[in-house]
């Protein structure tokens, strides 16, 4: 399953998630139907992905850039990954990001986290930084935004996956939630 469908696969449980229009590697693509996504941006969002994730995990991501930019830069890049436009979210927003993962009995939860601003990929250039990194009874998480973030993520029903997050300090994505789940992928 690719992360396109593992998006999908939050937004069909009820989470809230990017607004995305997905593009398949090697689509033919009117950039007019670009053009009406992103008709009232000024600005948003290109993730990719490959059919092999486990060989190419950093594939190239351009977070929270001009239209005209996207628009010059989509074309060169959908011969070789699969493309995901995203209408626009803020990395200046972000309050908090991160990682985490529910054990199989749904009863810790393990968290890698780090205050924004930023996106869930600065977590990798952040490592030494990281503002909590913990284990934690999700019934006992309190104060912003692990009493918004944790309750919600054990609702996911899988289980030994890692699940990525960012609360905003305003509403983002499809719900025009601050929380958004971004995807999950392997442990």
């Amino acid at each position: 399953m690719g992360k396109y469908e593992r998006i999908k696969e939050f937004q069909v449980l009820g989470f809230n998630t990017p607004e995305i229009l997905y593009i398949r590697r090697g689509a033919l693509v009117d950039l007019r139907i670009v053009g009406e996504f992103f008709k009232d941006c000024e600005r948003g969002s290109i993730r990719t992905y490959s059919d092999d994730e486990s060989k190419n995990f950093k594939c190239p991501h351009y977070p929270n850039r001009q239209i005209p930019e996207l628009m010059e830069l989509f074309p060169k890049i959908v011969d070789q990954y699969h493309v995901m436009l995203a209408k626009p979210v803020d990395p200046n927003d972000t309050l908090w990001c991160g990682n985490l993962v529910v054990d199989p009995d749904g009863e810790e939860v393990y968290v890698e986290a780090i205050k924004g601003p930023g996106t869930v990929r600065d977590l990798d250039r952040r490592a030494h930084d990281l503002d909590r990194k913990m284990r934690v009874s999700w019934w006992r998480a309190q104060g912003e935004p692990w009493d918004i973030v944790i309750p919600e993520a054990v609702q996911f029903p899988r289980r030994g996956v890692v699940i990525e997050w960012s609360y905003y300090r305003v509403p983002v994505g499809m719900k025009k939630r601050q929380l958004i789940f971004w995807e999950y992928r392997p442990y």
